[in-house]
Order: C-alpha cells, then sequence, then structure tokens
C-alpha cells in the first residue's frame, strides 16, 4: 500500500483461559463436638474434574486440617481420561472428638485439600471452618435440604416416661404417662422459628 491508501494493521492479541484440573468440595463452615456425637458429615461433596486433554494414570487426594480436628485420609483414582469427571461418594471422615469436646471459645482451623499426579501438583483448595465450644451451638447442622432438626444438644434429654402421650397409649383415660411427666423437671425443646402451628406449639 502506498500513498493515502496506505493502511496499517493492528495486531490484538487473543488469550485464553488454561485449562486445569479442578476439585469442587461442599465442606461444613462451622463445627463443634455434635457433629462427632451424631456422625453428621463434615465433606458433602468432593469431586475431581480434568478439564485438560492429559491422561492421568493415577490422581491421588488428600485432606488435611490444621488444628488436626479431623483424620487426614487420601483417595487414589485411577486412568483419569480428558475431560473426565470422577465423583467421589465415600467422604467418611473421622473427626477428633476429644479435641472438639475440649474447645471453650471458637477458633480458626484450616482445611486443605490437594490432589496430586505423582509428585506433580494438580489442584489445590483451602477452606477456612470455625471450631466452636458445645455451649455456642445449640442445634445438630443438618443439610439445607433436610428439615430441621428436633433434637437439640443443649437441651436436657426426656425421660422414657416423657415421650409418651396420654392419646398415644392406647388406653383411653390412662393418666399414669402424664402424671409421670407432671412428677418429673422435664425440659421441653423449643420449636424451630417458623414451626410453630395455630396454637403456638
Amino acid at each position: 500500500m502506498t500513498g493515502d491508501h496506505e493502511q496499517t494493521a493492528d495486531y490484538v492479541e487473543i488469550t485464553t483461559e488454561e485449562k486445569k484440573p479442578q476439585l469442587r468440595i461442599v465442606l461444613q463452615e462451622t463445627v463443634n463436638a455434635s457433629l462427632w456425637e451424631n456422625s453428621v458429615p463434615i465433606l458433602e461433596e468432593l469431586e475431581f474434574d480434568n478439564r485438560t486433554e492429559n491422561i492421568y494414570p493415577l490422581v491421588e487426594i488428600n485432606i488435611t486440617s490444621e488444628p488436626h480436628f479431623l483424620t487426614p485420609r487420601s483417595w487414589m483414582l485411577q486412568q483419569i481420561g480428558p475431560d473426565d469427571l470422577r465423583v467421589l461418594n465415600d467422604r467418611d471422615l473421622t473427626l477428633d472428638g476429644p479435641l472438639l469436646s475440649a474447645q471453650t471459645e471458637a477458633s480458626r482451623a484450616v482445611v486443605t485439600i490437594i490432589a496430586r499426579a505423582e509428585e506433580q501438583e494438580l489442584a489445590r483448595v483451602t477452606r477456612d471452618v470455625r471450631m466452636l465450644a458445645r455451649n455456642e451451638w445449640g442445634a445438630c447442622p443438618v443439610s439445607p435440604t433436610s428439615s430441621p432438626p428436633l433434637y437439640f444438644p443443649m437441651t436436657p434429654l426426656l425421660p422414657v416416661s416423657c415421650a409418651v402421650h396420654p392419646r398415644s397409649s392406647g388406653k383411653r383415660g390412662n393418666p399414669l404417662p402424664w402424671k409421670a411427666i407432671r412428677g418429673t423437671k422435664c425440659a421441653y425443646p423449643a420449636s424451630p422459628a417458623g414451626r410453630r402451628d395455630a396454637s403456638g406449639r
């Protein structure tokens, strides 16, 4: 090109996001001794997504915490192909019950999950977790999809006799269970917010 018709070329650099393997997790954000006592899962979801074209014969996934309120655990995944997604169904973790029971105030813990292929680190995820004392949490944690709990660890358990209502005894006019309730110092857990009926129960 010459003269008035001279043109210039603009070079635009186009960058694309580098695809890397990913770890996806769903983890309880707050823990205390109730999880250990009630066997509530702390790790609700764990997935390894190989978003690359690479093939990994063996991938090791490790989970640890600091401080060690959970026991370290490893998972071995074999023959991970390109764009392969692995969902781990066995996510049971062992919690340190004595350590959680000894908590007298809230403190911070860090959970780390790392995926490796031989010596190469493929993905890493860290999550902050709050460890609470027993008296800082009134209800046992549950999954968001489940119904609100009716058992509260901070509330004394009812005696066996308190669990029987006169109408459920199968005998009309049988006052014995109700009299037993009156004679004991029973504490009834309050209904969760939004769960009371028209009578206020």
